[in-house]
């Protein structure tokens, strides 16, 4: 093929054919009359460098490409973040054009701007706001593991024959398939242009649930830590049974999640991943205010702990975080009982259908039984301390309020279902 019919093709002129050659970003055989004599790969090849010429690639990129020295995806990358920059520089240019018209002359207050603009913050900040978003697959796995909740629940509802809650799920199924859809359509869209590979993505997907799985094991052990010194301090040989109260899984909850981000922080150093740089400053923000930390830490965990029932055979002895030597009560100080099961459920505090225990005393306090431990005596009869500790109030005779609606909800064994009922129905 003749270098004539090249151009046609290719919309090329011939000098810019030969300084391609010249280049080396083309080799082109010769015929026996030691004319060149260019095929369709050449064509090919030309419009290939055409393409690349147009996305802003240099001849250089293009030769580093061609020799396997860079990723043709890391450099289009980077040519889009250069494409942004520019294009909010041509904005800024045109805005200060406009400002500079209205001025008249009088330019004081642009200059003030110009340096505020061209401030270390500011560009940092504009770098961070023009960059291209990355798409991790390693987050959108987490993030469709958090969105199948609804169909789990279902799964469950199911298994236990609970037909009836299956009505409340449907909105929630039906919103989360939505948003399971939508969120998979736009990653997919945005990954095939992203420079990290499947084999990456998955890699890093095993990476971020190891972490995971870290932090869930962590989370458990660190509640083993709090409820060890509960009992340690509170179930002594005179106690039967402690309550905590809500306030220590909050308490757990927020000393937990504190751990867990400062493991985060810890990888990002160690590890050039930048799914993880987000998480950077928050160990330089720990050593600059320690002892800060150290007493927010030491606060949580003395209202986790001291927010506490302790029940012993002659009194009930309630500690809060202002009352830390604790408040004495007999068991002919309950005024009344009220026992039952939830209607609705309360994010990550109860269950719908949880079972409940409250007893008012004399002077107003109100005590709910919640999270409980006991005695080696009991542990192997699950619930058998509610039980004991119901009978030991109502041998006073206080007024109590059971109610039994709502127990088909617990989904619980039968066995401890029925334990409760005895409660409620215990007069």
């Amino acid at each position: 093929m003749k270098i004539k019919n090249v151009e046609e093709k290719t919309k090329l002129s011939s000098k810019t054919i030969r300084f391609y050659e010249e280049k080396g970003l083309l080799t082109v055989s010769r015929n026996s009359s030691g004319y060149r004599d260019y095929t369709d790969e050449n064509v090919e090849e030309l419009l290939k460098i055409k393409l690349f010429r147009r996305c802003g690639l240099s001849i250089q990129d293009i030769i580093d490409v061609q020799k396997g020295q860079m990723s043709l995806e890391d450099i289009l990358y980077d040519k889009i973040s250069e494409f942004d920059k520019r294009n909010f520089e041509i904005s800024y240019q045109k805005e200060l054009c406009l400002k500079t018209i209205k001025a008249k002359g009088n330019y004081q207050k642009l200059y003030a701007t110009m340096a505020e603009l061209e401030s270390e913050e500011v560009q940092k900040f504009y770098e961070e706001l023009t960059d291209v978003s990355q798409p991790s697959l390693g987050k959108q796995v987490i993030w469709t593991i958090v969105l199948l909740g609804p169909l789990l629940n279902a799964y469950l509802f199911l298994s236990e024959e609970k037909y009836e809650r299956l009505w409340i799920l449907l909105p929630f199924i039906f919103l989360s398939a939505i948003v399971l859809t939508a969120s998979w359509q736009n990653f997919l869209k945005k990954y095939k242009f992203y420079r990290e590979s499947w084999k990456k993505g998955i890699m890093h997907t095993l990476l971020l649930m190891l972490v995971v799985i870290i932090g869930i094991v962590f989370m458990i052990f660190l509640m083993i830590i709090f409820v060890f010194l509960q009992t340690c301090i509170f179930l002594n040989d005179t106690a039967f049974m402690i309550s905590s109260q809500r306030i220590f899984f909050l308490c757990f909850l927020f000393i937990g999640l504190e751990c867990f981000f400062v493991f985060l922080s810890f990888l990002s150093r160690i590890s050039n991943d930048p799914h993880y740089q987000d998480y950077d400053f928050i160990i330089p923000f720990i050593k600059k205010h320690k002892f800060m930390f150290m007493a927010v830490n030491l606060f949580f965990l003395y209202i986790g702990i001291m927010n506490i029932t302790v029940f012993t055979d002659q009194h009930i002895i309630h500690y809060s975080t202002f009352h830390p030597l604790g408040i004495v009560y007999q068991y002919d100080d309950v005024k009344k009982v009220e026992t039952g099961f939830y209607e609705h459920g309360m994010l990550m505090l109860r269950e719908q259908g949880e079972f409940y225990y409250k007893i008012t005393m004399q002077d107003g306090k109100v005590i709910s039984i919640e999270d409980t431990q006991t005695i080696s005596e009991y542990e192997e009869d699950t619930y058998t301390e509610l039980v004991i500790l119901d009978d030991m109030i109502m041998q006073y005779h206080p007024l109590k309020k059971g109610d039994d609606r709502f127990a088909d909800y617990l989904l619980m064994d039968q066995i401890y279902i029925d334990r409760f009922l005895s409660i409620v129905h215990n007069q």
